[in-house]
């Protein structure tokens, strides 16, 4: 339980890297595409770390931040949704499988939960 507020410390530093790399006049629109992509990506798996620890433990503070989490990974989702144009062809066709994966995975974490739950 220690190790994991210190490995989300650490994940914060890196977000605040890109975050702030960001704001780098250098690079524009590719530069923020690939921030969203990050954010996405961390947010996910921040989430499903959440998921984790509300399955063992059962305690309604993970469940909460799962779905915070998740509603920010929604958002960074929404934006690359919207930046489709910018995406090359294989760009297109990895995101479309991300987009299938994650439709498969948001029922089966949602049913994990109600079992969990009851």
């Amino acid at each position: 339980n220690e190790a994991a507020p210190i490995a989300e410390v650490a994940l914060d530093q890196l977000q605040s890297l890109i975050n702030e790399e960001s704001g780098n006049p250098f690079g524009g629109d590719r530069k923020r595409l690939f921030k969203v992509y990050a954010d996405s990506y961390t947010s996910l798996a921040n989430a499903l770390s959440a998921l984790r620890d509300f399955l063992l433990y059962g305690q309604q503070d993970h469940l909460d931040k799962y779905h915070d989490l998740i509603k920010y990974h929604n958002q960074s989702v929404a934006e690359i949704d919207s930046k489709l144009d910018r995406l090359t062809d294989n760009d297109q066709s990895l995101w479309s499988l991300f987009k299938e994966m994650q439709q498969l995975y948001f029922p089966l974490a949602e049913q994990v939960i109600a079992l969990r739950q009851s």
